[in-house]
């Protein structure tokens, strides 16, 4: 790859990266397909007062039965998204009605809840945490706002995605006493706290700090026979706990990854050739124009049946 292609791509996925960490988790999209009674938000308040795990009970419907949660960690409101790209970004006093309405309609795509995180807990409430979750767009208000925009980028979000990793080893190695037992109150606020000093940002404190979420299945109508089930994990997970988290899900975004994949390849020279194709425009002399007659020429010619693939994996027609 050519010099200035490969430094043309580069440039077109890094400022797509950036897009990719302001996508918020939709987190309202998500509790509203639950029953209600299978949510509990959680305040700063409740868990400060609350003792061991007794923050974890949720009112069961009486037909069903608690097989596991989720608790968001770090609840705040989209908004918060655009009031920190308006201010590094302020608005042109050149911008056309038509720019000024895509914005307002961006704007409101930008209201309701979204969270740092999401751990699911097993139904005595000890975390799973190498199913964690984590959204990048806390991270990257954090970033923007203490180092602006240009401190997003691939290299600097792979190194602080390390960072958190050593951070959740070190907090399940170091729960002492909770070790084996379900998430504490005060872990809870532990975690919060961890999250907020990763991402360098900090919702409102009248915003809930997570939000529990019942994972549910229908109970049986003849009771089995019940058998002696063990509380806490056998003493070997502790072990495991320390190992199993080797990667962090994204929790807002589809495309990161795979962004961060053409990344690599662009950089080592390794590039597909329909993705040098989809990103670098022809010369002008090459291009068509497909509303004009050479343009309709062109798109008949390659929808021809001859171009299509002959092997469908249709069934054969058979008469009736």
């Amino acid at each position: 790859m050519a010099s200035n292609t490969q430094a043309t791509t580069l440039a077109i996925l890094d400022y797509w990266h950036k897009v990719e960490f302001f996508i918020p988790y939709g987190l309202d999209q998500f509790l509203d397909d639950l029953d209600e009674w299978q949510t509990k938000t959680l305040l700063r308040s409740t868990l400060e007062q609350s003792l061991g795990a007794e923050w974890l009970g949720i009112d069961v419907n009486e037909e069903k039965e608690v097989v596991g949660y989720n608790l968001f960690l770090g609840i705040f409101d989209k908004s918060a998204i655009s009031q920190v790209c308006e201010r590094v970004l302020p608005k042109s006093d050149t911008a056309s009605n038509s720019a000024s309405a895509f914005e307002e309609e961006a704007r409101t795509d930008l209201e309701g809840l979204t969270c740092f995180a999401k751990l699911p807990l097993d139904k005595a409430g000890h975390p799973i945490i190498d199913s964690i979750s984590i959204s990048t767009a806390p991270w990257a208000l954090g970033q923007t706002l203490t180092g602006g925009l240009h401190s997003l980028s691939y290299d600097a979000f792979d190194g602080a995605r390390q960072n958190l990793l050593v951070l959740l080893r070190n907090f399940m190695s170091q729960r002492g006493p909770f070790a084996g037992h379900g998430l504490d109150a005060t872990e809870v606020l532990t975690l919060q706290s961890l999250l907020c000093e990763w991402a360098s940002f900090s919702p409102p404190t009248a915003q809930p700090i997570a939000v529990l979420t019942a994972k549910i299945k229908t109970r049986k109508s003849a009771k089995p026979v019940e058998k002696a089930a063990p509380q806490t994990p056998p003493a070997e997970d502790d072990d495991e706990e320390e190992e199993v988290l080797e990667e962090l899900d994204i929790l807002n975004s589809f495309y990161i990854r795979d962004i961060e994949r053409a990344i690599q390849g662009v950089r080592s020279g390794n590039v597909p050739l329909a993705l040098e194709q989809y990103l670098i425009p022809l010369a002008t002399e090459k291009r068509i124009d497909l509303y004009s007659d050479k343009g309709c020429a062109a798109l008949l010619q390659a929808l021809r049946p001859r171009f299509l693939n002959r092997d469908t994996g249709w069934p054969p027609l058979t008469n009736p």
